[in-house]
């Protein structure tokens, strides 16, 4: 809904509205759409998103309404140059209650019970980003970071990412090109929701990704996604972690 000049609201099953810096996957993985109501307004250099969600199972009838909001600045700091940064906080009340998702206790890296099968903590996220656009060489470039850290965790409750792009494979010939460096201990953000890719899913990793895509047409693309990671850091079962993703 289109509410007001600069201000749209969704609900239902809905695309994921908040801010990725870079695009990256640190808290939100890029095909998560959550499910309840969000909003999101600009004005002038100024924007904010709200997220509202509920996370449930079918399998346990585990159930939590949850919300977050991001706010920020898009300011051109001169001629090609912009700058993207802002604040967020996301509050997942899941301590003492049960997986949300999968047959089995799945809870993808983060702290909980083995007797009870619950979450020891909540997370009560909060997020510091930034992104930096501008050109070079006749080429669309950015670099970003983003930082999050769990209040409600005792330890293992920081993570973080940064990050450059180079050109966007749109128009038949051009190619893209990224690298980005991850780092996401154990309880830092909500493993449920964080990228499923990065070390197999989940938090307690970190490593490198490599991607890259040619469009070989207007509406097509040759793509692949290289992932050098190490996983169970924080757990004491530490793991290289390879994988390539062809699209």
């Amino acid at each position: 809904w289109a509410a007001l000049d600069g201000l749209n609201v969704s609900g239902g099953k809905y695309k994921n509205g908040l801010y990725r810096p870079g695009k990256h996957a640190l808290l939100w993985d890029s095909d998560w759409n959550p499910e309840g109501f969000g909003a999101t307004y600009t004005q002038g250099l100024f924007f904010s998103n709200l997220l509202g969600t509920w996370l449930e199972s079918d399998s346990n009838n585990t159930e939590e309404f949850s919300a977050g909001l991001q706010a920020g600045v898009a300011l051109p700091v001169s001629e090609g140059i912009k700058l993207t940064a802002g604040l967020g906080y996301f509050d997942f009340s899941t301590a003492g209650k049960g997986f949300f998702f999968g047959e089995d206790a799945e809870f993808g890296g983060n702290s909980f019970d083995p007797v009870t099968n619950e979450y020891l903590f909540n997370y009560e996220m909060v997020e510091v980003f930034a992104e930096v656009g501008f050109k070079a060489v006749d080429l669309p470039m950015s670099v970003f970071v983003d930082y999050v850290n769990n209040s409600d965790a005792d330890e293992f409750d920081t993570g973080w990412a940064a990050g450059l792009l180079v050109g966007g494979a749109k128009a038949k010939g051009t190619w893209e090109a990224s690298y980005a460096y991850q780092d996401l201990e154990a309880d830092a953000v909500l493993a449920l929701l964080t990228d499923s890719d990065f070390g197999g899913g989940g938090t307690d990793n970190s490593g490198h990704v490599l991607r890259g895509a040619y469009a070989l047409g207007d509406r097509w693309n040759l793509a692949f996604s290289y992932f050098i990671n190490t996983i169970n850091e924080n757990a004491g079962n530490k793991q290289d972690y390879d994988r390539l993703q062809l699209d």
